[in-house]
């Protein structure tokens, strides 16, 4: 029998994508097939079996589909702030603790982690021994919402944000469902599902048009994907696979020749930023016309590789000064 618990906290460590967290080599096949049944995400290569428990986002003022969990932007803000300072007074894990002390008996043998790192400046992320971490967060809401200092803060942010975006839903045209779908079928991107509906994006700071060619990076790209409008700029759309944590897969940049002196924009996902850095050194000796749009960046540090970020429902253009994702979240929610 393994334990869950001692082999979570065992393994914890800082990772290549600048967070901590648990992960698990092991070429003992029995042991992979028990982490995976407790929740725990299996990647397979070269008979090594690569383990990282569930994990969840309870925060994140960035992402706008994960900015939406609470179906309130001001109150997923509040909680942020909140967090930030249990976090700033080091007394955000013997809160989430108090949480579990009332429900002991169901959190028997579970144990969590807080992830860290100078990636996650603008979202929280929890890691826990097994699938209970999921209930664990719906515990640790309902003790926040009973928190008279959480609610203070609250009301603060409704005075302040008075004027909070209207995030419209859009249905994606049949032509961009189809090509979606080809996209996911032609790269076996078994884990996602074609859209039907979006969020619409303010695109008002960028030209995509004026790029002669837009590079997707797999296999993220496809939650990413239904932003944009893919008929348009079909004929101009590169698919290239990297991966800085050789345990996922092998890079492959695929048609690097057309690529020669033309306008390039590539778009991903970003997270510690090593991935565009390593892109950009491939492109150097091809073309000086590269520009970078970063989704969800989780902070300045990471944002400021790029020429452009996306986050909540705009993209926004650097400015001489460089990005600061809080002044434009403020904007947004009508600071």
């Amino acid at each position: 029998m393994i334990m869950l618990d001692k082999i979570f906290k065992e393994n914890i460590q800082f990772s290549k994508y600048g967070r901590s967290g648990a992960i698990v080599l092991t070429k003992n096949k029995n042991n992979a097939i028990k982490l995976k049944q407790a929740g725990w995400n299996c990647y397979l290569k070269d008979d090594i079996f690569r383990l990282n428990p569930p994990t969840l986002n309870l925060v994140d003022i960035v992402d706008i589909e994960k900015s939406l969990q609470y179906q309130n932007l001001i109150f997923n803000y509040s909680l942020y702030k909140y967090i930030q300072l249990l976090n700033q007074k080091r007394i955000l894990e013997e809160y989430c603790l108090n949480v579990m002390e009332e429900h002991k008996i169901f959190f028997k043998n579970f144990v969590f982690h807080i992830s860290i790192g100078p990636i996650l400046k603008y979202a929280v992320k929890i890691e826990g021994s097994d699938n209970r971490i999921y209930k664990f967060k719906t515990y640790l809401i309902d003790y926040i919402l009973g928190d008279q200092k959480f609610i203070q803060l609250y009301n603060k942010y409704i005075t302040l944000f008075k004027n909070t975006p209207n995030i419209e839903l859009e249905c994606i045209k049949n032509e961009n469902i189809k090509l979606q779908e080809n996209y996911i079928r032609q790269y076996k991107a078994n884990n996602y599902k074609c859209k039907n509906k979006t969020i619409k994006i303010d695109f008002s700071q960028i030209n995509i048009e004026q790029f002669d060619y837009i590079i997707f990076i797999l296999n993220g790209c496809f939650k990413i994907m239904p932003y944009f409008d893919l008929n348009e700029y079909k004929n101009k759309i590169i698919f290239w696979e990297v991966h800085m944590d050789a345990t996922k897969g092998a890079n492959d940049f695929g048609g690097l020749e057309k690529l020669k002196n033309k306008s390039i924009l590539v778009i991903d996902s970003i997270y510690s930023g090593k991935t565009m850095l390593y892109i950009k050194k491939i492109l150097k000796n091809i073309t000086d016309k590269i520009n970078i749009l970063g989704v969800f960046p989780k902070s300045d540090s990471v944002a400021n590789i790029c020429d452009y970020i996306m986050i909540l429902n705009k993209v926004i253009k650097k400015s001489k000064n460089g990005f600061n994702i809080e002044k434009e979240i403020i904007k947004i929610l009508g600071g």
